[in-house]
């Protein structure tokens, strides 16, 4: 679900703020991924509040660690849209 609407909004990646391809193959690294922006392993759900989408780079970059532990300073910078 949250492929389709950030697919039909054209939103960019949470964290870069540059456009995802949402074609791509999963093993691309711009390829879409719905990222917990609270990890699951640290009581993040799988909520639709909890998750934005992400390249697949950008994703793994980010981990499990949270947003105040991570430089992302394009996304508090650009407007994100949070679910």
């Amino acid at each position: 679900m949250l492929k389709r609407m950030a697919k039909a909004n054209g939103t960019p990646c949470a964290y870069c703020g540059t456009p995802i391809d949402f074609d791509a193959p999963m093993t691309s690294p711009l390829a879409f991924t719905a990222d917990h922006v609270v990890a699951v392993s640290r009581g993040g759900t799988d909520q639709m509040g909890n998750l934005v989408p992400a390249h697949a780079k950008c994703n793994r970059a980010k981990s499990d660690m949270s947003l105040d532990s991570v430089n992302y300073t394009s996304r508090r910078t650009k407007a994100t849209r949070r679910w």
